[in-house]
């Protein structure tokens, strides 16, 4: 017997992030590197609320991000594609 109702949808896979939002990016790089905030804190010796800033603001400054990303071991890269093939 059903009671008429939908069985409920399955969850929705997350969106990557927005590549344009650095807190975003930071925060992906951090889990792919299985490194917590406070661990890029004391590689780089920026303050953890920094770094916590870092991690939640659309626009980080560059300096920091790269400062943060060099602690896990990742840099970023501008990557033009290539067109006909």
């Amino acid at each position: 017997m059903t009671d008429g109702l939908a069985p409920p949808a399955p969850p929705a896979a997350p969106s990557p992030p927005d590549p344009c939002d650095m807190g975003a990016l930071l925060r992906a790089a951090l889990t792919a590197a299985d490194v917590t905030p406070a661990e890029v804190a004391r590689r780089t010796g920026i303050a953890p609320s920094n770094v916590s800033r870092a991690l939640h603001s659309a626009d980080t400054r560059p300096v920091v991000a790269r400062r943060i990303l060099a602690a896990v071991g990742m840099r970023l890269a501008a990557v033009k594609p290539k067109h006909g093939k």
